[in-house]
């Protein structure tokens, strides 16, 4: 076999190739029909640790960087993106992880192309990877960003933007498809004495459990957010008033039908016994969009619904359907 170096293969190609090549920010290298890899650039050893005396020469389905895909697929033995364009002739372009020589894992944007003759026949075949790391690490934080600007952190329930912003979309559908929708506004009655009397870490203990429960009573399509509070807002798409009702009755008895538990270091209080029951009912406002509605003025009346079941005694429903 040729001594392993990149000058070894490199007399078929323009005469400053490699110099060209070693300019580059991103790895390159090259391999033939094959996939014996004839070229390695200097950015191809910085990225990956492997020098070109360590890779030239040997193939790449040896596994040699371990590429594997987002769901830790190895690819390098089934998917190749390099056997890929030499198969088909197309280039090709993909996210994948390879592991750099440390043990580490590194995040890759794959580019790979077909290398042809003067006749157009494929003779191997090229791949460009650039290091992605820290876009992929900054485009997990602006995920996570964006995820807490539209999510309750106590409750991780959409939050008042969340449902505001799905609000507008039902409307606009409302507007021009007369697909009306349902809202639920939801108050836990007497949520002040919990606190009061338990302390507030018992009192968000009880706001996430209750979340919980509530959203596995509502259908998949229904959309559950912490208004505020303890107040929750359902939005009900597609649903008729007969529906409507038999949801809002189903919140309103599993509330009262379950049991919260609060152990003593959930609460802050010293007269509190070491394990809490707590029963809690809800007041909840029941309503159908109309076509002169808006997501202000839906959620303004069924907040008027609430306080008129808060006024008609609590644990109590009112509908205007």
């Amino acid at each position: 076999m040729p001594k392993a170096s990149n000058q070894a293969y490199s007399s078929p190609l323009l005469p400053d190739f490699e110099q060209l090549a070693n300019q580059l920010a991103d790895g390159l290298y090259v391999v033939d029909k094959d996939r014996r890899i004839l070229f390695w650039n200097q950015a191809a050893e910085l990225i990956t640790g492997f020098s070109a005396e360590e890779v030239v020469g040997r193939h790449c389905h040896e596994n040699i960087l371990r590429h594997t895909d987002q769901k830790d697929r190895a690819v390098c033995i089934n998917g190749c993106p390099l056997l890929a364009v030499i198969e088909r002739g197309k280039k090709h372009r993909c996210r994948l992880f390879l592991k750099h020589k440390s043990g580490r894992k590194v995040a890759v944007e794959v580019r790979t192309a077909p290398l042809t003759d003067r006749d157009g026949e494929i003779i191997g075949a090229t791949e460009i990877f650039s290091d992605i790391s820290r876009q992929l690490s900054n485009e997990t934080r602006l995920k996570k960003l964006a995820d807490q600007a539209l999510l309750d952190e106590l409750t991780g329930l959409p939050n008042r933007r969340h449902l505001l912003r799905e609000l507008s979309l039902r409307c606009a559908e409302m507007h021009r498809h007369k697909i009306n929708f349902g809202l639920l506004f939801i108050d836990i009655d007497h949520f002040k004495n919990i606190n009061d009397k338990y302390g507030h870490d018992a009192g968000d203990l009880v706001l996430k459990q209750l979340s919980d429960y509530l959203s596995q009573a509502l259908r998949n399509s229904d959309m559950l957010g912490r208004w505020g509070g303890e107040e929750f807002v359902a939005i009900m798409p597609r649903v008729s008033p007969q529906k409507l009702k038999i949801i809002a009755q189903r919140l309103s008895d599993i509330t009262r039908g379950t049991l919260i538990g609060i152990s003593s270091h959930h609460s802050e209080k010293p007269s509190a016994a070491d394990n809490l029951d707590i029963i809690c009912t809800l007041s909840i406002g029941a309503t159908i969009s109309c076509s002169t509605d808006s997501p202000e003025t839906i959620v303004r009346r069924a907040d008027q619904l609430m306080y008129q079941a808060k006024l008609a005694g609590r644990d109590s429903i009112i509908y205007d359907l």
